[in-house]
């Protein structure tokens, strides 16, 4: 949907059709899973991401993990539950 929702609400009322096509990107395609995977308790799947993004994830989480706001196991990197509500903040770092 687009971002304006008075312009939205108006073009529905009116009867059109209203939509948008996100050009979807390799760049695209790594944030969205960044933001979807640390939204989880899992976290991101480490072997999935190196298998599918060429970027250095690990160089950027290491002050997190330091800080313990950032857990990494054998195969995933989550966010710590205590750190869950400033989330959004941790990810902005991960974004491409």
């Amino acid at each position: 949907n687009p971002p304006n929702i008075k312009n939205y609400v108006s073009q529905l009322l009116a009867g059109n059709c209203v939509f948008e096509i996100e050009d979807e990107n390799a760049q695209n395609r790594h944030n969205d899973y960044i933001i979807v995977a640390l939204r989880t308790a899992k976290g991101i799947d480490l072997e999935h991401y190196n298998r599918t993004y060429n970027y250095d994830i690990l160089d950027i989480a290491k002050p997190y993990i330091e800080e313990g706001k950032m857990v990494l196991t054998k195969t995933h990197l989550a966010i710590a539950e205590d750190y869950m509500l400033i989330s959004d903040r941790i990810m902005l770092d991960f974004i491409v």
